[in-house]
């Protein structure tokens, strides 16, 4: 008969430790449209602020991988192509989402982000045949119908419809593209160490968003020290302490269980907005972004019974 010690130690850890360190990851990414939404106050085109968010962390990420991980390099340059491509969604995925900041509410704009998971779901059963069960198009449904919502709920009440619009299509192209950058990253992932992986893809984003820019004459060094402060606070916290948080508690807790909770970002960050920016949520905004958790949920389901 087994010790009743023994098998309830594991579960004490299983709740305890890495549902602690989930939480400090989704507090973490929680922070970012608020930083964002600081440094566009701040004067600062929303290009340059993800430019920087990206170039910050590769440069916090570059002497870890010189000096634990540079024979593990080689195998990101034999997978060359693909990591840049991932790298380049990367790129559009911070860029679209961004400059949604600057025409919808922060938690308008992190609801419909948080959508990827459904569109993960759609483009691996048309690009890689996975199979897809009823929850997972139901779920689709759901928050298909949860995006026309929001898109026809936050739509402004002055005329400036074509501003609101914008805002909310920048948000999903964000979470189409990041839905492509993970597709690519799974198969990377399985031949490639996790920290080279995350540097190559988020330099060959800064890169990408750095050229832009100066093709675009942006003004990249004219930051007041806030909105540098912004920068790296958005380097530090929600992309390397929030994502590699997440990544640690992947070990720990099933993936599913880990991709439900990421749908608490759209509520952390309403929360924080209106304690910080106040901006208010109106009811039928609560009600689309119900709808879509309620759709990703399924969706998440559906896939982890595949």
């Amino acid at each position: 008969m087994a010790d009743p010690e023994r098998q309830t130690r594991p579960r004490e850890r299983y709740e305890t430790g890495p549902i602690l360190v989930l939480l400090v990851a989704i507090l973490a990414i929680s922070t970012s449209s608020i930083l964002v939404r600081i440094a566009q106050a701040e004067g600062v085109h929303s290009l340059a602020i993800a430019t920087w968010r990206l170039v910050i962390a590769a440069l916090i990420l570059a002497p870890l991988v010189v000096a634990r991980h540079r024979a593990q390099l080689t195998e990101i340059v034999r997978h060359r192509t693909p990591a840049a491509v991932a790298g380049v969604l990367l790129a559009l995925h911070f860029a679209a989402w961004i400059s949604s900041l600057e025409t919808i509410s922060v938690a308008t704009s992190t609801a419909l982000l948080t959508t990827n998971p459904v569109w993960v779901a759609v483009l691996s059963a048309l690009f890689l045949h996975e199979r897809a069960g009823r929850s997972t198009w139901l779920g689709v449904l759901v928050a298909s119908f949860a995006c026309m919502w929001l898109y026809l709920a936050v739509a402004p009440a002055d005329g400036r419809q074509g501003d609101g619009y914008s805002g909310q299509i920048m948000a999903l192209l964000g979470a189409f593209s990041f839905a492509g950058y993970l597709l690519i990253g799974r198969g990377l992932r399985s031949k490639t160490a996790l920290v080279p992986y995350l540097f190559a893809v988020t330099s060959v984003a800064a890169i990408a968003l750095a050229l832009l820019s100066l093709a675009l004459s942006l003004p990249l060094f004219k930051l007041t020290p806030l909105a540098w402060a912004c920068c790296a606070g958005m380097a530090l916290a929600p992309h390397l302490l929030g994502h590699g948080a997440m990544n640690w508690a992947m070990k720990h807790l099933p993936a599913t269980s880990v991709a439900v909770a990421t749908l608490g970002e759209p509520v952390g960050a309403a929360l924080l907005a209106w304690l910080i920016l106040h901006e208010s949520v109106s009811a039928a905004e609560w009600v689309g972004f119900t709808l879509l958790l309620v759709g990703i949920a399924l969706a998440v389901a559906g896939g982890r019974k595949g």
